[in-house]
């Protein structure tokens, strides 16, 4: 999902920004945290093998009248069904076998309790008629006017499908196939998931719209969408070329025009994806957009709802039919492989799409959005939260890095072969997965241990700042110090190469790689010729700042100084060798401060001087220890 809903007076502010955002807002629609349903945690949970939905919204009102057909079967035994509908829509009946049942209703719970038990594999109906004013407090169903006319649409992430129609609102289990029968004044158009079936006109000046979808599919990816729309028809080349997928895209009258040529853009990035991620999964039906009345987008399977046709949603939300609907997070604290997939999806049309340029941009932007706070887990803690839910700089951006990273840990044959085989797994595809199920297909491909990786990366917050000091000797041998300090306290230490490139004065370049495995790091690479300078990572591979320092000499500095620039409390810690004094030399050559160590500070352990008072500058801290002088330059703020 991509973007903020826009209708109530909290997030007007964000209408301007939400529409061409090249990366999801948090959604928010006047309540920081949403009410769930109370679903009893001994609730028994159906699996729904098919769904019949025949609806009547009235597109000027929002007012809806609904039936709904459920067949299922138990996943144990059990002597009764709960189901969730939202209590501001009324049930007027409840049929079992053509039969009236008597139901309990408890706010947004259903209870049917049966005559006798149901066993796992016996298949049961049941029908439910209902129809009310939909509640718009959370906005999941919503209505709203544009220049062509009236529009009812629902968007149901994450707990919204309940607003709408009955069901069972969980990450437990897909509906095995839906159909959803439209109806509404032939002025419109009705709108769903899977292949049109069938449009039946009336004489009443009505119309039937009847959509099928054949592949198991989880509730919140269930949407419908009425309004005046004309149809937009294109075809995307996939498997190789051997294949077309038709892509049907349903727009506003009045922005047909504009629409026409920005929907093309969805035909090479379905091409891309198609070729990196393997076949589009919904093969036997189509793709489509249907433009509704948010800001941002929906990725409802087969079938995304737009707020616009901005390059940026088209690739977020088609790389969601992957990443999300094809395969779904099977705990919404695992959101990030929805939204990190689908966001480093978008990345990646810049980089095959565009240009390298643009794709460095890209990177670099998710970098600078990431590090401008210290703190914050992929992994969403609080799932009632939409703010922690849907947050755009660590589900989505830090989510992304962190795929883009896993991929720079595996490698590039690695790390596509193990994600194809993640969204072919049998026991995940059109189903679940936790990101155990990632890291296995990862590890199996690569042959690496990431659990450190997601330790860090995933569960742990913040990012890693690295303080490199070189100096070459004469035999072209590279000296190399890394010190490594953590923005958040719940990672003391990220375990994670660092590529660094070479340049020597004639433009000769080597790329390197080296693997610090501890806060403070010495190694020795050899360059065949004379290093002009040292890049750290430059082609954005990490999720991190860094500070390269050139010594004067063959032999690197060992002490570090940190944070710099500083105004407070500096920190001074020594690589190699211990201290026994040091001082503190201001730009004009003073001794603004100094200290003799009845017991020298040991090589390793931290130093913390309170540089609160000094004018600001630059200035020099010098030490010695057994092995004699060291010095480094900090800048007092």
């Amino acid at each position: 999902m991509k973007g903020a809903l826009l209708t109530i007076s909290l997030v007007i502010q964000l209408a301007v920004f939400a529409q061409d955002n090249p990366f999801e807002v948090a959604e928010k629609c006047g309540y920081t945290q949403r009410v769930l349903p109370e679903r009893r945690s001994d609730a028994p949970l159906l699996d729904i093998v098919y769904q019949k939905l025949v609806l009547d919204p009235n597109p000027a009102t929002g007012y809806l009248k609904g039936k709904s057909v459920i067949v299922y079967t138990p996943k144990e035994t059990t002597s009764e069904i709960i189901l969730e509908l939202h209590r501001a829509l009324s049930i007027d009946s409840i049929l079992r076998n053509g039969n009236n049942i008597i139901v309990q209703r408890t706010l947004d719970l259903i209870k049917i309790n049966l005559a006798t038990p149901l066993l796992p594999g016996d298949l049961d109906t049941i029908e439910v008629y209902y129809s009310g004013q939909p509640s718009f407090d959370e906005l999941y169903y919503s209505r709203s006017a544009h220049k062509s006319g009236n529009i009812v649409a629902t968007r149901s992430e994450p707990y919204g499908c309940y607003y709408w129609f009955p069901c069972q609102n969980t990450l437990s289990d897909k509906i095995d196939s839906i159909e959803v029968t439209l109806i509404c004044d032939s002025i419109y158009k009705g709108v769903s998931n899977g292949r049109l079936i069938d449009v039946v006109s009336l004489d009443s000046g009505r119309s039937y719209y009847h959509w099928k979808h054949t592949y198991p599919i989880t509730p919140y990816l269930i949407a419908i969408s009425i309004s005046s729309y004309d149809i937009i028809t294109d075809y995307a080349s996939v498997n190789q070329g051997q294949d077309s997928l038709k892509i049907q895209n349903f727009v506003y009258p009045f922005y047909k025009e504009t629409a026409t040529g920005l929907v093309k853009q969805t035909i090479p990035i379905m091409t891309l994806y198609d070729s990196l991620f393997g076949p589009y999964p919904f093969m036997r039906e189509q793709y489509g957009h249907a433009q509704f009345h948010h800001g941002g987008g929906m990725e409802h399977q087969t079938m995304s709802f737009m707020g616009s046709f901005s390059f940026d949603l088209i690739a977020h939300e088609l790389m969601h039919q992957w990443f999300g609907d094809k395969i779904t997070c099977g705990s919404w604290q695992d959101l990030w492989l929805n939204e990190g997939f689908a966001t480093y999806g978008n990345m990646l049309c810049y980089k095959y799409l565009k240009n390298d340029s643009l794709w460095m941009l890209q990177l670099q932007k998710a970098i600078d959005e990431v590090t401008k706070r210290d703190d914050g887990s992929v992994y969403a803690r609080d799932t009632s939260s939409m703010s922690t839910l849907f947050n755009q700089r660590l589900v989505y951006m830090k989510g992304a890095m962190a795929i883009h990273m896993l991929r720079f840990v595996c490698g590039d044959d690695a790390f596509f072969k193990g994600i194809r085989n993640y969204l072919s797994d049998s026991n995940l595809a059109y189903g679940f997965a936790l990101q155990k199920d990632l890291k296995w297909h990862l590890e199996q491909e690569s042959g690496k241990n990431l659990s450190h990786f997601f330790n860090q990366w995933i569960m742990g917050e913040g990012f890693p700042t690295f303080t490199i000091h070189y100096a070459q000797s004469s035999n072209k041998t590279v000296n190399i110090s890394v010190f490594q300090e953590t923005s958040h306290s719940s990672v003391s230490f990220f375990d994670i190469p660092i590529p660094l490139r070479f340049v020597g004065k004639n433009g000769e370049i080597a790329d390197k790689i080296i693997y610090p495995d501890s806060t403070f790091f010495n190694t020795k690479v050899t360059v065949p010729f004379t290093v002009d300078k040292v890049l750290f990572d430059p082609d954005k591979w990490l999720l991190a700042r860094a500070l390269v320092i050139k010594d004067k000499g063959d032999d690197i500095h060992g002490i570090l100084l940190y944070p710099n620039p500083n105004k407070g409390l500096l920190n001074i810690v020594s690589s190699n060798d211990d201290i026994m004094t040091y001082k503190i030399i201001s730009a004009d050559g003073k001794v603004v401060a100094n200290k003799v160590f009845t017991d020298s500070l040991k090589k390793g352990e931290i130093l913390s001087i309170d540089i609160s008072e000094l004018a600001a500058g630059f200035y020099i801290f010098e030490s010695t220890g057994i092995m004699g002088k060291q010095a480094a330059r900090f800048i007092k703020q």
